[in-house]
């Protein structure tokens, strides 16, 4: 049987939430979102106007389906979260288009749990509340 072995930490770690939390907080201000309620809304509206148009064929029922709460993020961006919903966060880089803050190269979603495992780190600017 072939012997394959684990290239990095694959847990999330309480740290490395909260410096996802930390990241994704400066990248909603960074694109204009001050208001968590603001964003959930969108997301939830986006994502409403999806599934009535493919929800048959992807076999959701568009009802079912809550988006994300203001609550819900003001939890991930805090880091007080225990588990990270990966459709979540894919709604949120959707939306927040994530970039690296000192390059602005693209994110992809590896990098993110890559910070939310620990095996990353990022450092953000200040949030300025102009």
């Amino acid at each position: 049987m072939p012997e394959h072995k684990l290239k990095k930490n694959r847990r999330l770690t309480q740290v490395g939430l909260i410096h996802l939390g930390r990241y994704l907080r400066w990248l909603r201000y960074f694109r204009g979102w001050t208001s968590v309620h603001d964003l959930g809304q969108h997301i939830a509206t986006q994502e409403s106007q999806l599934l009535s148009e493919r929800g048959k064929e992807l076999y959701i029922d568009p009802e079912l389906v809550p988006g994300i709460s203001g609550p819900q993020i003001n939890r991930i961006e805090g880091g007080k979260i225990t588990r990270l919903a990966i459709d979540q966060l894919l709604l949120l880089m959707d939306v927040l288009d994530p970039i690296n803050p000192q390059t602005s190269i693209p994110m992809s979603l590896e990098d993110l749990l890559d910070i939310a495992t620990g095996e990353r780190s990022i450092e953000v600017p200040p949030i300025s509340n102009d």
